[in-house]
């Protein structure tokens, strides 16, 4: 079914991520490939997009640029079968499709990096509502069977205000400084994703001898410690086990609370993009950690 209106979608730079679920978003976007198949030919899928049937074919590992939007139901109920579907267009091109299993309702993008929060809020405001009214179905016995007893997930927000959809496109990898400095890090409150700001600190400012007072860092991997600072600790490394070095070394990382870390530059709110969700994050210079 193709909507009478367009709706924009905006893109963006794929950078690389890493998926929780990777073989749940493949099938995800095998579905897709097969709702479009039922109206269109072979040649016509490989010219427009080769790209998402490479992905459901051989990207076992790599979901970086295919997120989707859910909005759950019953997580009990079978989420495979043949879904009620619906095709995004914009002008005369393929955007997107819209898939209802007893589950869940799934938003797909069909090029790599498409899917915007931005897109699932109208797409629950609007979008669903008119395809159902269309097809002669009762709207809100849907809203009540899909939001009824939808999902709680308290570390995502839900996007529309008639069908909840919440955005699936999980944590870029962590990449420390090369310099070896520390990252100032905030994170996005919408996606959860943990965001380097443009601000960083010295490392020896931070790390030192154990304190009575001591914070945990909540990096989650994108400031790390090495050997040589923990020299610098008096710890005597090269009498450790290596197996037992290196799982250390991968833990969260102890350092005194009451180290002044907050540069004075950050002493306004500040404003970033998220790079998961590529929401605009505004965070004070409070909420800064490392």
């Amino acid at each position: 079914h193709a909507p009478r209106r367009g709706t924009n979608w905006p893109t963006f730079a794929p950078p690389r991520w890493q998926v929780v679920t990777p073989p749940l978003t493949r099938a995800i976007h095998k579905c897709a490939v097969n709702v479009i198949y039922r109206t269109k030919d072979y040649d016509f899928m490989h010219a427009h997009f080769a790209q998402l049937i490479e992905f459901v074919r051989n990207g076992a590992d790599d979901c970086s640029a295919w997120p989707y939007g859910v909005c759950y139901a019953d997580i009990f109920a079978a989420a495979v079968g043949q879904p009620q579907s619906y095709l995004i267009r914009n002008d005369s091109a393929l955007l997107g499709v819209i898939m209802l299993f007893p589950a869940m309702i799934v938003v797909v993008g069909l090029q790599p990096n498409l899917l915007h929060p931005s897109v699932l809020a109208h797409i629950g405001n609007q979008m669903l509502a008119d395809f159902l009214a269309a097809d002669g179905r009762d709207v809100e016995r849907h809203k009540s069977h899909y939001n009824g007893r939808a999902l709680q997930d308290d570390k995502q927000r839900l996007f529309g205000s008639d069908f909840r959809f919440i955005f699936r496109k999980q944590s870029c990898d962590p990449h420390p400084r090369l310099d070896g400095n520390f990252h100032l890090l905030f994170k996005c409150d919408v996606c959860g994703q943990i965001n380097p700001s443009s601000l960083f600190v010295d490392k020896r400012e931070i790390i030192g001898p154990p304190s009575k007072h001591n914070a945990v860092s909540r990096s989650e991997g994108w400031n790390v410690i090495t050997m040589e600072d923990l020299r610098i600790q008096g710890l005597h490394v090269e009498k450790w086990e290596p197996d037992a070095l290196e799982r250390y070394l991968k833990q969260p990382f102890n350092y005194p609370h009451d180290r002044e870390f907050v540069n004075r530059e950050a002493s306004q709110n500040r404003s970033q993009q998220c790079f998961n969700c590529r929401m605009l994050v505004t965070y004070p210079a409070e909420d800064l950690f490392i």
